[in-house]
């Protein structure tokens, strides 16, 4: 009889050893469950930054293109000007030169 006391006895030790294992596997998973949660947020805040640079990005990416237009317009446009401003310097030393022959020619009248 004193055998099965120290048996149960024995089994009710384990048993406790047992539920108290349990226990801190049950709190080791609950805890493991609130990291995975906060990585699983994090990511999700990431996900969501990287949308955003993307956007960015892209919004860059446009901007620069527009830019880009702009410089190749005003290459052109300065071209442009600067043949035209070539055009009138010719212009002026025509002018000028016919300037003198007039000059030249109104002397020859004067008394």
């Amino acid at each position: 009889m004193q055998r099965s006391e120290s048996e149960v006895a024995s089994g009710a030790a384990t048993v406790t050893d047992a539920s108290r294992l349990l226990g801190q596997i049950v709190g080791a998973v609950d805890a493991l469950n609130v990291k995975i949660q906060a990585i699983s947020a994090a990511a999700q805040q990431m996900n969501a930054s990287t949308l955003e640079v993307l956007s960015v990005v892209e919004s860059v990416n446009e901007l620069a293109d527009e830019n880009a237009g702009s410089a190749e317009r005003v290459s052109a446009a300065t071209e442009v000007q600067a043949g035209e401003i070539r055009l009138i310097a010719d212009d002026a030393d025509s002018l000028s030169q016919l300037s003198g022959e007039l000059h030249a020619l109104v002397k020859r009248f004067q008394v």
